[in-house]
């Protein structure tokens, strides 16, 4: 709002997709502990730099009313039952990612919803020509009732398929947790894994929830899925427990919208301790904004 009301207030980019500082360490009073998920990694902190040092070259140099990655229009489609939204899109077309980021769900980040926060069911995303998304629903909208569309404000990621086998800590040092899953399930962490960090939780019968900063995923000498992580680096309860369903999500909350700006970044990605893209380039395309509220008409 303020950059629509504002002509010398311009909008970069959103922040997550960016490593947060989880990832990294840093001393404090002569102890290496780990940095705060409000913080981004160094990485993060370079590749957001290039950001902004791409939109500052657009618009001083360019001369350019920049804007970026974000809805102009939502309104239903009676004959198919789904949501068109149009862009405005920096860099066409508009594309949606999920091997850069795990997919968000069905709808890739998208959740449409009515006054009383009623959740319409997703059956389906995908890119239409340079600057449209359509969202399939499962069931009808409601004749008549106000309805609307929101992006990029959760962070779950998926179900894993096994329960919990087992739970051991105090294996290498007492501050070390690690949570089996039976099998090689390494595949649903594929995606996570690129970036470094990501939680696992567990929800109880008491209506509680375990999270846990997973650090690291391998199989040991049995064939078994090994998720590690920190006692310290709980949240609410630090207990799993044998047989327990568990889910992923991400440190941010996000989507799986971005353009398709090829620009080269300057810098690559620096920190080879964690994650998977040691060496490449920071991708300069520019992902949706986080939105919420934005009505959807002709229903």
């Amino acid at each position: 709002m303020a950059c629509d009301e504002e002509k010398d207030i311009y909008m970069v980019s959103p922040t997550y997709m960016l490593p947060t500082a989880l990832n990294g360490h840093y001393y404090n009073a002569g102890k290496l502990v780990h940095g705060a998920a409000i913080h981004l990694a160094a990485d993060g902190e370079r590749w957001l730099g290039e950001l902004f040092g791409k939109v500052i070259r657009k618009v001083i140099v360019g001369n350019e009313r920049w804007q970026p990655l974000r809805p102009v229009k939502a309104w239903y489609d009676k004959i198919d039952q789904s949501i068109v939204i149009t862009f405005h899109v920096p860099a066409p077309p508009i594309v949606t990612d999920t091997a850069f980021l795990p997919a968000q769900g069905k709808g890739l980040g998208f959740e449409i919803y009515d006054l009383h926060n009623h959740l319409y069911r997703v059956k389906k995303v995908y890119a239409e020509g340079n600057d449209r998304i359509r969202i399939l629903l499962t069931d009808p909208l409601t004749k008549d009732a106000a309805v609307f569309v929101r992006y990029g404000l959760t962070s779950y990621v998926s179900e894993i398929s096994e329960p919990i086998k087992e739970v051991h800590t105090g294996i290498e040092n007492v501050n070390n947790v690690e949570i089996i899953f039976e099998g090689n399930v390494t595949d649903q962490f594929a995606v996570l894994l690129k970036e470094g960090v990501f939680y696992l939780g567990s929800r109880t019968d008491s209506g509680r929830f375990q999270n846990l900063i997973v650090r690291g995923v391998s199989i040991n000498k049995d064939g078994n899925t090994v998720l590690k992580g920190e006692k310290d680096d709980a949240v609410k309860d630090p207990s799993f427990n044998p047989g327990q369903k568990c889910f992923i999500s991400r440190v941010y909350a996000y989507g799986n919208i971005h353009d398709s700006d090829t620009e080269r970044s300057t810098f690559n990605f620096h920190d080879g301790s964690y994650g998977r893209r040691f060496g490449q380039s920071y991708p300069l395309y520019n992902w949706c904004i986080v939105f919420r509220d934005l009505k959807i008409y002709n229903h």
